[in-house]
C-alpha cells in the first residue's frame, strides 16, 4: 500500500504533517474501529495538549516515530468563538508558566550547587582552623 497517500490526509496542506502535542485519551477505554490508518491498523485516540486545539480529541496512527503514517482525524469539532479565545489564552498562560517553572528549577539547581560549594569551603576552613588550634596547643604544651 502506498504510505504517501492516507485516507483522510489527501486535503491536508504540505506543511501540516505534524501530530500535535498530546497525551493518551484516558477517558476512552476501547479501540476505535471506525477507521484505519495506512498500515490498516486501528487508530489511537489522543487528546491535544497544545495551543488552540487544547482538549480536542483526535485519532492517529498507532505506530510512533518514523514508522508512523500521516493519518490524523479529529474526533471533536474545532473550537469556535469564545471557547477558542479562552483556550488560546489559557494555552499561552500555560506556556508562560511552564517557562517560569523551568527557570525556577534551573535557579534551584544553581543554588543547590552554590550551597554545596559553600559547605565544602566551610568544612575546609574548619579543618584548617582545627589544625591550627592543635598546632598551637602542641606548641604551648
Amino acid at each position: 500500500m502506498d504510505v504517501d497517500f492516507c485516507k483522510g490526509t489527501e486535503n491536508l496542506p504540505e506543511f501540516d504533517w505534524g501530530i500535535p502535542l498530546s497525551s493518551p485519551d484516558v477517558a476512552f477505554n476501547g479501540i476505535d474501529k471506525s477507521d484505519h490508518c495506512c498500515h490498516l491498523l486501528n487508530p489511537t485516540r489522543r487528546v491535544c495538549s497544545d495551543g488552540y486545539d487544547y482538549g480536542r480529541r483526535f485519532l492517529v496512527c498507532p505506530r510512533e516515530g518514523y514508522d508512523t503514517c500521516a493519518y490524523l482525524k479529529w474526533v471533536d469539532k474545532e473550537w469556535q468563538g469564545r471557547p477558542r479565545q479562552v483556550i488560546g489564552k489559557l494555552a499561552e498562560e500555560n506556556v508562560a508558566l511552564q517557562k517560569f517553572v523551568f527557570d525556577k528549577d534551573a535557579e534551584i539547581m544553581r543554588l543547590k550547587e552554590e550551597r554545596k560549594a559553600m559547605i565544602m569551603k566551610y568544612k575546609k576552613e574548619i579543618r584548617t582552623r582545627d589544625r591550627r588550634e592543635i598546632w598551637l596547643a602542641c606548641l604551648v604544651c
